[in-house]
């Protein structure tokens, strides 16, 4: 292998390491921003629903009569309270519960006062929410379709990217080494 081919692929691959290391940086940065800010979503989502039902008294049925029908409702949106004795007080779909809720898993939330999870490609929340001096459990569940959409055509153009960065790297590496070896050629 000539010199000039070593020092290229040398060059190129040391500028791929680092390359690579910014995109991972951007992208894991990116991911977790997007999972908090959708979980943050989500419980404010879940938090108005807790308010409507325990607050303002709206009956379970309005209440899901409301949600059905707003534009603002997540993807596959689904909220559930329950009384910290395991009873169920609300639930958007009780007939799709994807999440699951147990007796542990409410035990586990009056333990550590929220939870974060997934729930195959849902996101979802536990926590514990106090009105009128009683504890409720309330779960949250959704899918953050435009969030992992966004995240999708980052990673495409961060892969775009880094493609052509290396190939553009690799051909002024090529160009450089032959100007940089030049002298010793010509002797």
């Amino acid at each position: 292998m000539k010199l000039r081919l070593k020092l290229t692929l040398l060059f190129t691959a040391l500028f791929a390491a680092l390359l690579l290391v910014f995109a991972l940086v951007i992208y894991f940065s990116n991911a977790k921003d997007r999972e908090d800010q959708y979980y943050q979503r989500l419980r404010q989502q879940a938090i108005t629903k807790s308010d409507l039902l325990l607050g303002a008294k709206v009956q379970p049925g309005v209440l899901q009569l409301i949600y059905k029908n707003s534009l603002s409702s997540l993807p596959q949106e689904e909220v559930a309270v329950y009384d910290t004795a395991f009873h169920l007080l609300y639930h958007d779909a009780v007939y799709i519960d994807r999440v699951k809720e147990t007796r542990e898993m409410i035990d586990r939330i009056v333990r550590q006062k929220e939870i974060r999870f997934y729930v195959n490609d849902l996101q979802a929340i536990g926590f514990l929410y106090r009105d009128a001096g009683k504890d409720y459990v309330v779960t949250a569940a959704a899918k953050d379709v435009d969030g992992l959409a966004r995240l999708h055509d980052l990673r495409i153009a961060l892969l775009i990217g880094f493609i052509v960065a290396i190939l553009l790297t690799f051909l002024a590496g090529i160009f450089f080494s032959r100007q940089a070896l030049q002298p010793v050629s010509q002797m």
